[in-house]
């Protein structure tokens, strides 16, 4: 019997970290719930930039940074309609953490040999890969508006400024919140309800509490 040599190093936790990130992202952006972030949320997005690029019943010119003004806001902005983004985070993160619980596979997984790290940076990079390609589509999004309504400059460098410098750290801060609220709440609902009084408190508390950044 040939002796194979059994090895747990940092190329078996790179190659499960992969492995678990690209299972995640697959996961999210086939379920409803991702085709709706993927998909649905994008073309809005077209659909709302076209209208909001008018004032008093004047057209307004669709310069990116209005553009993109109608695309982002802070993850404090609990009135926004981008609230919904925080909302989905938590319930992915939700869904990537119980996934091999609900499936009574939590122990198996848990004797598996390697590292712990690599299950929890594998989901976060999953979830952070569907943000990234959310980014990416708004930001298509953003310029088909500005073609149809016959803008032709077209700054890429201030959406990716904006979109990937600004906005997508935000987002993935707080996935990785949600991601280790649900991975300590020993119960998937509630963990739900602790990661949205967690948004609640960056939104609406921290302000009330002088808890804000100075910018």
């Amino acid at each position: 019997i040939p002796q194979v040599p059994r090895t747990f190093g940092f190329a078996l936790h790179a190659r499960q970290t992969l492995a678990i990130a690209w299972t995640s992202f697959r996961a999210i952006a086939t379920s409803w719930a991702g085709v709706a972030l993927l998909a649905a949320i994008p073309m809005l997005t077209v659909l709302v930039v076209l209208d909001q690029m008018v004032a008093i019943g004047a057209p307004l010119t669709p310069t990116t940074a209005r553009v993109i003004r109608e695309l982002t806001a802070p993850l404090s902005a609990e009135l926004s309609r981008w609230v919904i983004i925080p909302l989905l985070i938590v319930f992915f993160g939700g869904e990537l953490v119980w996934g091999e619980r609900e499936a009574g596979l939590g122990e198996l997984t848990d004797a598996m040999p390697g590292s712990e790290w690599a299950l929890l940076l594998g989901k976060f990079l999953g979830l952070g890969l569907v943000l990234v390609a959310f980014t990416a589509l708004q930001m298509a999004g953003g310029m088909l508006a500005q073609t149809i309504m016959g803008h032709d400059e077209l700054e890429i460098g201030l959406y990716l400024k904006i979109l990937f410098g600004l906005q997508l750290p935000e987002y993935l801060l707080f996935a990785l919140l949600a991601l280790v609220v649900h991975g300590v709440v020993d119960q998937k609902y509630i963990g739900h309800l602790v990661a949205m009084l967690a948004f609640v408190f960056i939104a609406v508390l921290a302000a009330m509490l002088g808890l804000e950044h100075n910018l």
